[in-house]
C-alpha cells in the first residue's frame, strides 16, 4: 500500500498479487511472430513441428485509416479544440487496438492451454528500433505506433 497526498487529497494505491502454478512439458513450445498485419503461431510438440497457425489482424491497416481519419479531423485546427477532441476521441482508436490485441493473446492463450507448451515470443522492440531507423519519416511514425511491444 502506498500513500500520496495529491492537491487537497490523498491518494492510496493498493497492489493486489495471485500466485499460481504453470504446469507445461518442456519439449512443447508455442513461437509467436507478431508482424504488423498477422500474428503467426508455430506449435512444436515433442520438439517437432506440429501446427502453424496465422490470425490476421490487420492492425496497419487500422493504423493508416485512423492517421487519415486524425489528419483530416485536425487539418486547419487545433488538437485543443473542443471540436476536435471530441471529434478524435468518437474516433475509439485505443480501444480498437486493444480489443485486438487482447483477442489475439487470449487465442495464443488457449492454443499453448490446448497443447500444454510454453509461449516463446521474440524480441519485437528490438526489431521496432532497427527498423525505425532505417525509414522514412511518415513510415517511422507508423512504426512507432506499432503498440504490439508495449
Amino acid at each position: 500500500m502506498r500513500l500520496k497526498i495529491a492537491g487537497g487529497r490523498i491518494l492510496i494505491y493498493l497492489t493486489l498479487t495471485k500466485e499460481f502454478e504453470v504446469s507445461y512439458n518442456p519439449d512443447n513450445a508455442v513461437s509467436v511472430d507478431i508482424n504488423e498485419n498477422n500474428v503467426t503461431l508455430a506449435v512444436f510438440i515433442n520438439r517437432r513441428l506440429y501446427e502453424i497457425y496465422r490470425i490476421e489482424t490487420n492492425i496497419g491497416r487500422i493504423f493508416i485509416a485512423y492517421s487519415e481519419r486524425r489528419r483530416r479531423i485536425t487539418m486547419d485546427r487545433s488538437t485543443r479544440d473542443r471540436v476536435a477532441r471530441k471529434a478524435l476521441r468518437k474516433l475509439r482508436e485505443r480501444e480498437r487496438k486493444e480489443d485486438i490485441i487482447y483477442k489475439t493473446a487470449k487465442i495464443v492463450e488457449e492454443i499453448a492451454k490446448r497443447y500444454d507448451t510454453a509461449v516463446v515470443v521474440g524480441d519485437a522492440r528490438r526489431g521496432k528500433s532497427r527498423m525505425a531507423s532505417n525509414a522514412r519519416k511518415n513510415l517511422r511514425h507508423r512504426i512507432h505506433q506499432w503498440c504490439v511491444s508495449n
